[in-house]
C-alpha cells in the first residue's frame, strides 16, 4: 500500500468541456497548456518533503477522489466536470504517476464542489485499491 497523494490542478478550461463549441485548433491549445499546468502542479506535490516519488506508477486499481473548488453555488453538471478532466488523466499516465487511465484501471469519484470565494480548482487524491477509504 502507498500513502494517498492530494494534488491541486487548476480548474480546466471551459474548452475542455464536452459541451464546448470551439474551433478544434482552440481545443488543442488550451488542452496542451492544461497539461502543461496538471504536469507542473503534480511535479510541484512530488517534489515536496513527505512524499517520495513513485519510482513506477502507482499500481492499479487507483480511485481518483475529485473536489472541485468553485467560487459560487452556481449549478454545474458533475459529468461535464469530471469529463474536463480527460487531459489531467493523460498527463498524469504521461508523467508515469498513473499506469493508465483505461476502464477497470482507473475509478474516478465525484467528492462535490467546494465553495471558496474567489478561487478555482480542483483537488485529486489518488488512492491504491488497498487504500481506499
Amino acid at each position: 500500500m502507498t500513502e494517498p497523494i492530494t494534488i491541486r490542478l487548476p480548474f480546466p478550461p471551459a474548452s475542455l468541456s464536452p459541451n464546448a463549441r470551439m474551433q478544434p485548433h482552440a481545443i488543442r491549445r488550451d488542452r496542451r497548456a492544461y497539461r502543461a499546468q496538471v504536469r507542473a502542479a503534480a511535479m510541484n506535490v512530488l517534489r515536496t518533503p513527505g512524499y517520495a516519488k513513485p519510482i513506477t506508477p502507482l499500481p492499479a486499481p487507483v480511485t481518483a477522489d475529485v473536489v472541485f473548488i468553485v467560487p459560487d453555488n452556481r449549478r454545474r453538471d458533475e459529468d461535464n466536470l469530471l469529463a474536463s478532466l480527460k487531459a489531467a488523466w493523460d498527463e498524469l499516465v504521461s508523467i508515469k504517476l498513473l499506469a493508465d487511465d483505461a476502464h477497470g484501471q482507473l475509478h474516478v469519484r465525484f467528492g462535490g464542489l467546494q465553495v471558496a470565494k474567489n478561487e478555482r480548482g480542483v483537488l485529486v487524491t489518488l488512492r491504491t485499491e488497498g487504500d481506499t477509504e
